[in-house]
């Protein structure tokens, strides 16, 4: 039912000669002050989902007197001036009130539209979505126009208030406020002695395109005028001509970048005439004022289709055939024709016809050698500096080549982690563009480095030079039209700059021998390591001196024995690490270890190993040139890899060993351990078949 009512209530207000511009702003605040109606204020609420609680709650009016205080304006206490919150009408009223304005049949139309929205179900249809927004867009141009053409309209709809109680010598702050929901609300500055004035509308101009003129003016977000009407006249100082018969409504998005722009098109009616336009802004009850300058305009014939239904196909000796038509009306006055081809539908394109095409032609054969993409463009020039481009079509060959693997230049790297490639441009014709990786280690998957493909010849990339990584390796493809994609280019390897230090090395293991301290590490992790040093330093040396180095073939050694370690001395022993770069990392922590008497290191010979499987063991005798303490004893089973099997005391030259399974080879290894800490060598290994 509400649909009718609003087709109807729409030809009631067509014949209305107020064009106006729709607020976006939620809640705004208009006035007019006449002397026999004191001030009028009238507002709108264009929040439609809102709405129907809004009429139920009603709105409420403040005002404030503003007044002058040592030059400076000085806002008072804001005084509520309705006496109960303002209501719409009811149907009954609005029913009796209909003589006197014939607009208020709409009423129940209104009201029946919001009880719709109000039940109005939640969707995630978009059919359902665009039909909402169509029929709410339909709805919110009735009732922004039925609400300025009639004051009682928007007393029966609770959105208009008289107040009789102004100076016309004083100026006052209105606030209009939603009962429930003070965070909508509006204000509006009214000075009854410059009642009148109007802000002019700026930055008005005037462009052609193909059988309009476009005006546009800034609008100020609509914050002084509701809308606005249009005038054109063929004299610049007199017989303007209102030419918006019907209500213009521009509801732009707040989220275009011309919101702040208003914009009306008038379709040209006669060629080479000058016709001055302006607009004048209307207020909230319909009142011009404000209009702009005016803007002068010469209407010229602009191409706008060209070249019609424009095609391109491939002839079986492999040319090309264009053909393309002219539209009956712009034929005479297209001045000339190009054709373009290029390998992408962004181009570049490159002409084709050496000689302008007339306007009497509508063919055309391509006979240059084809690429496996070829778009195809027509542009037609007008005689007015105007163009049209026409559809671009495409002819496709099937292409399964690719393109050659492409080759870097150059690689570089500053030390910001900078790095700055470039490569040659490859050759082919329907080169689309490249693709490059990047890695650490060229036995893993490299990592893309752009997600789009490139077409220039030169990438910055960054690097984390803070990583523990010397050399990093780049590669790249080449990729056509088609997508094939080349073979990949060797791996290019940058050498990195190099400002960290080397991460050192650590001791493991370390001993006191008859013939020397055995001291044993593990190296520096470093990628890039280039040597390592072992200090010593006695409690005599001033400062740590180099005991060995180790670069090369020699960074494989991580043990050294110190030989020339002297009797009953106190030695610290410190590791060095030394990258590529010259990089020196800090020393270790020192490993301190005391110098014995040096003696012949103690060692275990004559050892032997006796089978009994009769008394289920294997007996171990041995003979040892010192006293021990105790001895280590290691064993393995069938070949496996010796580990600690028992410990006994030191003196003692037997074990005997029952813990064995049958048909089993053992393996045995003994170490001696002295009272002073020191250790013989270890014994022969011994094998025995139990």
């Amino acid at each position: 039912m509400y649909k009718l009512v609003f087709k109807f209530s729409l030809l009631l207000l067509l014949c209305s000669s107020i064009s106006v511009f729709a607020q976006k702003d939620s809640l705004y605040l208009g006035f007019k002050y006449t002397p026999k109606q004191k001030l009028q204020l009238k507002w709108q609420f264009d929040n439609l989902a809102l709405l129907p609680q809004v009429l139920k709650t009603g709105f409420n009016i403040y005002k404030a007197p503003v007044s002058v205080t040592n030059g400076k304006e000085v806002l008072g206490g804001y005084q509520k001036i309705n006496a109960s919150a303002i209501l719409p009408w009811s149907l009954e009223k609005a029913k009796q009130e209909e003589p006197k304005d014939s607009l208020l049949q709409i009423v129940p139309g209104f009201y029946e539209y919001l009880n719709e929205i109000a039940k109005r179900p939640k969707t995630n249809n978009l059919e359902e979505i665009m039909e909402h927004d169509s029929d709410d867009g339909n709805f919110s141009l009735i009732y922004t126009l039925a609400m300025i053409r009639s004051n009682k309209l928007a007393e029966a709809m609770g959105m208009y208030f008289e107040d009789p109680t102004p100076m016309a010598t004083q100026k006052y702050l209105y606030k209009l406020e939603v009962v429930g929901l003070p965070s909508y609300d509006s204000y509006t500055l009214v000075d009854i002695s410059k009642e009148g004035t109007k802000e002019p509308l700026l930055s008005f101009t005037a462009y052609l395109a193909p059988k309009v003129v476009t005006l546009r003016w800034f609008n100020n977000q609509h914050k002084d005028y509701y809308g606005y009407n249009v005038y054109r006249s063929n004299s610049k100082s007199s017989g303007f001509v209102k030419i918006n018969d019907i209500p213009f409504i521009n509801q732009g998005s707040e989220l275009s970048k011309d919101k702040d722009f208003s914009f009306y098109t008038d379709s040209i009616t006669a060629y080479n005439q000058t016709f001055y336009y302006k607009v004048m802004g209307l207020d909230a009850f319909g009142s011009e004022g404000g209009g702009t300058s005016v803007v002068e305009i010469k209407t010229l014939r602009l191409l706008e289709v060209g070249t019609a239904f424009f095609e391109a196909n491939e002839l079986p000796n492999g040319d090309v055939d264009l053909k393309w038509m002219y539209t009956q009306d712009e034929q005479a006055y297209i001045k000339k024709v190009d054709l373009y081809r290029g390998n992408s539908p962004s181009g570049p394109f490159i002409k084709l016809n050496l000689k302008p095409i007339n306007n009497q032609t509508i063919s055309y054969i391509d006979k240059t050698a084809l690429t496996s993409s070829n778009y195809y463009a027509a542009f037609a020039y007008g005689y007015n500096g105007d163009s049209v481009r026409s559809m671009i079509k495409a002819v496709i060959k099937i292409d399964s080549i690719p393109p050659a693997a492409p080759a870097f230049k150059k690689i570089t790297c500053d030390t910001n982690g900078i790095v700055k490639i470039t490569w040659q441009n490859n050759k082919e014709i329907d080169l689309k563009g490249y693709r490059l990786f990047k890695t650490y280690d060229t036995s893993i998957e490299a990592l893309r480095i752009n997600i789009e493909l490139l077409a220039d010849t030169v990438l910055i990339d960054t690097l984390d030079l803070a990583l523990p990584r010397n050399k990093i390796y780049y590669r790249m493809y080449a990729l056509d039209q088609h997508y094939n994609s080349s073979m990949p280019c060797p791996y290019y390897e940058l050498i990195l700059p190099d400002k960290n230090p080397p991460v050192n090395g650590y001791f493991t293991e370390s001993e006191v021998r008859f013939k020397g301290i055995h001291i044993e590490w593990v190296n520096s992790p470093a990628l890039d390591l280039a040597s390592m040093y072992l200090y010593r330093q006695s409690e005599l040396d001033i400062e740590p001196q180099v005991l060995a180095s180790f670069a090369g073939d020699s960074l494989l050694l991580n043990s050294y024995l110190d030989t020339t370690a002297k009797a009953q001395t106190t030695y610290f022993y410190f590791l060095e690490a030394k990258d590529q770069a010259g990089l020196v990392s800090t020393k270790t922590a020192p490993r301190k270890l005391h110098m014995l008497d040096n003696r012949p290191d103690p060692i275990i010979t004559n050892m032997q190993g006796f089978a009994n499987k009769d008394n289920r063991m294997i007996k171990l005798t041995w003979e040892l040139n010192a006293n021990a303490t105790s001895y280590r004893i290691y064993r393995a089973k069938d070949g496996k890899q010796l580990s600690t099997y028992t410990y006994i005391q030191g003196n003692v030259r037997e074990f005997y060993d029952k813990g064995l399974e049958p048909d089993t080879k053992y393996t045995y290894q003994l170490v001696a351990y002295m009272a002073d800490g020191s250790q013989s060598l270890p014994s022969k290994v011994l094998q025995l078949k139990y």
